[in-house]
Formats: structure tokens, C-alpha cells, sequence
């Protein structure tokens, strides 16, 4: 995955540079970088990078710190991991980047909604947060 803006820091890509600064911030935690195939990743998860940021607890590889360990329920990442609210969302959006939708898309749908493409956008903008 390349650099996104400022992030490009001696020479590392974005990914690289993610889990050397998770490794330095949480040293206990070990994190790393591996390939979503060793995970088991699937053609669901194609708007996914290559690369996954990960970190192991209780002998489970832990890609979304956000959810709980079975994946299903929303979590406090500080409660349940011990990492930052921020730290946690960063590794989210690393790991499950929002799918972007092509704006002829957006235009059927808020046609079809009765309302306007803004609104669509702020309404699917709203949801990502959750």
C-alpha cells in the first residue's frame, strides 16, 4: 500500500510505518503486518489492503480492535485491549478502508430516496462513524 499524504516517513510505506509506530506505542502488544491470505480472507473482504495491520491476544490475531475478539460486538478498544480510541480507529480504517461508491451510484440512490446527493453523503458519512 503506498503513502497516503505526510505519513511517507523515511522512505516507509504507510502500512510499514503504521506498525512500527503501533510496535513503539504498545511494545506488549506485538504488532505486525501480514498478508489477509494467512488470515483467511476472503473475496468478501476485497476493498481490503493486501497487508493487514494485526496483534495477538489471548492467541487470537486481532485485525479490528474496535470489535470483540469473536468479531461481533462492538468494544471499547481501551477497555478490552488496552489501546487508544484513536489508535484503534486508525488500524479500522487501515484494515477496512470504506468502500468508495461511484458517484452515478450516489445519484440513483438519492433519486430514489426522494432527496438530495448531499444528503446521501452525509447520511452514509454518518454511518461510517458507527
Amino acid at each position: 500500500m503506498k503513502a497516503k499524504g505526510n505519513n511517507h516517513l523515511l522512505g516507509l510505506d504507510y502500512t510499514d510505518w503504521l506498525v512500527r509506530f503501533m510496535h513503539k506505542k504498545y511494545p506488549n502488544k506485538g504488532f505486525k503486518a501480514v498478508p489477509k491470505e494467512e488470515l483467511g480472507m476472503t473475496e468478501l473482504h476485497a476493498d481490503s489492503p493486501k497487508v493487514l495491520i494485526c496483534f495477538v491476544q489471548d492467541y487470537v490475531c486481532i485485525t479490528d480492535p474496535k470489535l470483540s475478539m469473536c468479531m461481533r460486538f462492538a468494544t471499547d478498544p481501551t477497555a478490552e485491549y488496552g489501546i487508544e480510541h484513536l489508535d484503534a480507529s486508525t488500524i479500522h480504517k487501515h484494515n477496512y478502508p470504506p468502500k468508495v461508491i461511484p458517484p452515478e451510484r450516489v445519484a440513483e440512490t438519492a433519486k430514489r430516496l426522494g432527496v438530495s446527493i448531499s444528503e446521501v453523503r452525509r447520511r452514509r458519512k454518518a454511518n461510517e462513524g458507527n
